[in-house]
């Protein structure tokens, strides 16, 4: 009786914490749409806006909406040709979508914009270093990732 007892409030406990679980992903899913919203709108009045560009193609990215992505990251390179975390993301959704040249086009633009200002992003090189390890180009890959990780030391990412 005391082991159906303590089953029975351990699968209620389970329970609990899935629907909990579930109501948190709901609760994001609504507040992604949400967001999307405030930004298509904020574009409506501003179609150029820097920050809103990014934070769109950004936001469509994490929803799997690549060629929507791709929109608003490419404008943005146009308009901002230096903005490196834009040539990245592009890069990652040209990537997803199985365009490699142009992902390799936009890594390497974010390459060249990082490798002497920006001593502190990480993030292209270990990016450009995970397409190259997708495709069996392990020496590039351990290049690029080695330069990861001397710039980021304390990121796991880097050294996987």
């Amino acid at each position: 009786v005391q082991r159906h007892a303590a089953l029975h409030r351990h699968s209620r406990l389970l329970g609990l914490v899935a629907h909990d679980h579930a109501h948190a992903r709901h609760d994001r899913e609504v507040r992604k749409a949400l967001a999307a919203a405030r930004l298509r709108e904020a574009l409506a009045l501003a179609p150029r806006h820097p920050a809103a560009l990014y934070s769109l193609g950004r936001l469509y990215y994490s929803q799997g909406r690549y060629p929507e992505a791709v929109t608003h990251l490419k404008l943005l390179t146009e308009l901002e040709p230096a903005n490196f975390r834009a040539h990245d993301n592009l890069a990652l959704c040209y990537d997803l979508l199985q365009q490699d040249t142009f992902a390799l086009k936009h890594f390497f633009r974010a390459l060249d914009l990082v490798k002497d200002a920006h001593r502190d992003y990480d993030w292209a090189f270990s990016n450009t270093a995970e397409f190259f390890l997708k495709r069996d180009q392990f020496d590039k890959a351990l290049q690029l990732a080695a330069e990861a990780a001397s710039r980021n030391p304390q990121s796991a990412r880097n050294f996987y």
